[in-house]
């Protein structure tokens, strides 16, 4: 049955630590436990999928990384934005203020 996709790395979390748990049995001497060519095999392809799954969280974190300091620039950049708005807000003031005293 799959995982649904708001729980799935809890719910697998939780398998994994099973399994986890049977190979350290098996590493204390207890190698009964993969009696079965079908689970020995399987163990194998979970090894491979492991591997791949580390180099996906792996490229997962770095996007991750890079979309926080993408916002960290964006936020940045509206904070430059904002004060050069002000400034030239405050120049337009100051130059219609000038030419209203020239007029005078």
């Amino acid at each position: 049955m799959s995982n649904m996709s708001y729980c799935r790395f809890e719910n697998t979390l939780s398998d994994m630590n099973d399994c986890l748990a049977a190979l350290d049995e098996m590493v204390s001497g207890d190698e009964q436990l993969l009696r079965s060519g079908s689970e020995l095999r399987a163990m194998r392809l979970m090894h491979q999928a492991a591997e791949d799954l580390m180099e996906r969280i792996d490229e997962v974190e770095e996007r991750i990384k890079a979309r926080a300091e993408a916002r960290k620039k964006v936020a940045t950049m509206r904070e430059q934005a904002a004060a050069l708005l002000a400034e030239a807000e405050a120049m337009e003031a100051n130059e219609a203020e000038y030419f209203d005293d020239a007029r005078k």
